[in-house]
């Protein structure tokens, strides 16, 4: 890696307006000599401001999120507005001194990343995603904190996180640089994700959509604001249900191959408890059925309420709520 420096005179930076144009993204630099809130340096232009972001994908978006905290000397960010005319800020007032301050070190691209299960390439062309978890009341899908988040533009994994046990996080997705033939989302491509639970073993889909209900597409706007659903969904032709549901006595689970397949079948609580196994073992490329009778691991009957059957194969995993009456 290469350091670059810089040698002069401080300046009045709070005499120096500096003007963002609407429409576009706007590059500006760190005035200041020393870190300085994002928030302090935007103060009361919360209602004007969309975006600011790193190099890094650290993102300030006004009463959403701010992984950014401190806007760094030597360092560059962007920055879009979230209103049609020009808007001029100035820096917080700082000590006047005369300095030698770092810039931000030049290297090489970074390597393919992860954040453990999913790997993907930070291209240097961040979009943020804010990504809005939206669990049952009761499912042993639920999220936890360590499960994982990736962000995918068809089959290429396109960014990812680790999930902290908020309702609402940050993801950075990288678009495509052809110039330097890096591989990334494509703008315009459908948004989806999956997530890695290592309560399963393997990554499953998941349904991404807008607040509105709409599918979402990279490049909307200047960010992201989806909603992820932990139910997983089906993508392999294999079809599974559940009749009568809900039921008092008995109930069938059926379900159908199009190949043969190991097919796991448990029963779970709303707690996430593991109450009954029904079956584990190879099937052919047929239809299949599975009596219940309400019964747990030991035989006893279940108490009315809700309970979750899960069909877990080699490939994917579908679920299916089931409310045992009285």
């Amino acid at each position: 890696n290469t350091s670059i420096a810089y040698e002069g005179t401080y300046i009045h930076m709070e005499d120096w307006g500096i003007t963002v144009e609407p429409a576009k993204w706007n590059y500006i630099s760190v005035l200041s000599q020393n870190p300085v809130p994002v928030v302090d340096v935007f103060a009361g232009l919360t209602d004007e401001v969309s975006i600011v972001q790193a190099a890094s994908g650290d993102s300030w978006i006004p009463g959403t999120v701010n992984t950014i905290g401190d806007m760094q000397p030597g360092l560059g960010y962007k920055i879009a507005l979230a209103v049609d005319t020009a808007v001029t800020f100035n820096y917080p007032a700082g000590t006047k001194k005369s300095a030698t301050i770092p810039l931000a070190a030049t290297g090489k691209q970074k390597s393919p990343t992860g954040s453990g299960q999913f790997t993907f390439t930070e291209t240097g062309l961040p979009y943020a995603i804010v990504l809005k978890v939206k669990s049952p009341n009761e499912s042993p899908f639920n999220l936890v904190p360590g499960d994982e988040i990736g962000i995918f533009d068809g089959s290429l994994c396109v960014g990812a996180a680790v999930y902290d046990g908020q309702d609402q996080m940050l993801i950075t997705a990288w678009e495509m640089d052809g110039s330097q033939n890096l591989p990334g989302f494509t703008s315009g491509h459908p948004l989806t994700a999956k997530i890695y639970k290592g309560s399963v073993g393997h990554p499953t889909s998941h349904r991404v959509l807008k607040s509105t209900g709409a599918k979402p597409f990279f490049g909307e706007g200047n960010y992201a604001n989806v909603v992820l659903e932990t139910l997983p969904i089906n993508e392999e032709p294999f079809k599974f249900g559940v009749l009568p549901n809900p039921f008092k006595d008995e109930t069938v689970i059926m379900f159908k191959l199009t190949t043969e397949d190991v097919v796991k079948v448990n029963v779970f609580d709303g707690s996430g408890r593991l109450v009954k196994l029904l079956t584990n073992k190879a099937y052919g490329p047929n239809s299949h059925e599975l009596n219940w009778n309400g019964t747990d691991l030991n035989g006893s009957r279940l108490y009315p309420g809700i309970y979750y059957i899960v069909a877990e194969t080699t490939s994917e995993i579908i679920t299916e709520k089931v409310i045992i009456l009285k």
